[in-house]
């Protein structure tokens, strides 16, 4: 079996993530990273273990890819979409960038922000053949700057279904607590 996440099968999966395969995304396992503690510590294995700052999990559900994340600022938790969605069909690790592109986005609610993200994604893999690597949001006060590192998609290993349309009624994002939290469907 292919390891999606690019880690080795003995890494220590209680801390990071663990591995197994999301119904309806594919055989391959997934990293599945565990959501913050309520109180900022959890305990694993009798261990107790920090929580991350940011992340992202996959939510089981069959016929599409169902996302959560969540980090300190609305911006990385919008980042934390695109990386799960990204790392949900390529191998780790993530191919150097070839090329960037950035743009300014008008003000306009998150969750309208976050489905453009994701057509944008769309837009590259299905018009250029090419996927972000990183990326980068930024709050300004007429909008929103958006940056993509875009590699080839031919520079990496397919290990997933590559999505085909954002479900755009399927989008929440919200401030709980001192975080950030988003949860999105994509369509495979």
């Amino acid at each position: 079996m292919r390891d999606c996440t690019g880690g080795s099968p003995g890494r220590d999966a209680s801390v990071r993530g663990t591995r197994h395969p999301a119904p309806g995304r594919g055989t391959g396992p997934r990293l599945v990273h565990h959501p913050p503690a309520r109180r900022g510590r959890d305990r694993i294995g009798g261990a107790a273990v920090t929580a991350p700052e940011a992340g992202y999990r996959y939510i089981p559900r069959p016929d599409d890819l169902c996302v959560e994340a969540w980090a300190p600022t609305r911006e990385r938790c919008l980042v934390q979409v695109i990386d799960a969605v990204v790392d949900s069909f390529i191998q780790r690790p993530r191919p150097e960038p070839s090329e960037t592109i950035e743009w300014v986005m008008p003000r306009d609610r998150a969750e309208n922000l976050m489905g453009t993200l994701l057509e944008a994604v769309d837009h590259q893999m299905e018009v250029y053949s090419r996927i972000p690597v990183t990326t980068t949001v930024e709050r300004l006060d007429s909008g929103w700057r958006v940056r993509f590192e875009l590699a080839d998609l031919d520079r990496t290993t397919l290990c997933g279904a590559v999505p085909t349309a954002v479900t755009l009624h399927d989008i929440r994002i919200q401030s709980e607590r001192d975080r950030w939290h988003c949860v999105v469907s994509v369509d495979s």
